[in-house]
């Protein structure tokens, strides 16, 4: 018994004594190695796996948006990788150049808005209000902005006639005048002169195409209508 106890701590004390040995580049190489092995190993199995819905679908998002994204976020020209990147897609409608023909004094040019139908304030005030009041009834948003509100008081100070009547007797007595252009009866209609060289103070393009006489006349019915309304 004690001869075996003797062997067996002899061979305990040979296997706890070890040396270290120093660390080379063959070893260093083959830690890489089996450090590569492991990460294609895991890819591989990765790759058979099937794609959750949730990946499935942002990469079909992403697919389809490409062509969306702003420039700066914009993926690069993949036929020219050193190219700039492709435009971002156009949402909004394209500005209409300026066309700078637009003149309203003795030579009348109003470019696009030449035979567009053109409203005087007092029309313009009894459009709007109605508009208003009608959403307001049916209960419908009525989106009072800034610009709606000052454009309301604006036409609640200028308008020239108030009541539907006499906006709708004016417009009928306007009309009658062919000979002149749907801006310049509106012009007459919001300005309201007295006299017929006022009017053609006012509207320059007056001149030549209706006499002083008729112009007067005009004038002159609608100065009773606006007496009235007082």
């Amino acid at each position: 018994m004690q001869v075996m106890l003797m062997r067996d701590a002899s061979r305990l004390n040979s296997k706890s004594s070890f040396t270290l040995e120093p660390w080379s580049p063959e070893h260093q190489r083959q830690g890489q190695a089996r450090v590569r092995h492991q990460q294609l190993t895991t890819a591989s199995n990765l790759s058979r796996k099937p794609l959750s819905p949730v990946i499935l679908s942002l990469r079909s998002i992403a697919l389809c948006n490409r062509s969306h994204l702003p420039a700066r976020l914009a993926p690069h020209n993949m036929a020219n990788p050193g190219g700039p990147a492709p435009a971002p897609h156009m949402i909004s409608r394209p500005k209409r150049a300026p066309t700078g023909d637009e003149e309203a004094t003795a030579i009348l040019r109003l470019g696009e808005f030449q035979q567009v139908p053109a409203l005087n304030l007092s029309e313009a005030r009894t459009i709007i209000n109605a508009v208003t009041t009608r959403r307001r009834n049916i209960k419908q948003k009525v989106s009072e902005s800034e610009t709606l509100l000052k454009t309301q008081e604006y036409l609640e100070l200028f308008a020239r006639f108030k009541q539907q009547e006499h906006v709708t007797a004016v417009e009928q007595l306007l009309t009658t005048r062919t000979e002149l252009e749907r801006f310049e009866r509106s012009q007459l209609g919001s300005l309201c002169p007295d006299t017929a060289e006022e009017a053609k103070t006012l509207v320059p393009s007056l001149e030549g195409k209706i006499s002083d006489d008729d112009l007067q006349e005009l004038l002159d019915e609608m100065m009773k209508l606006r007496n009235f309304v007082q």
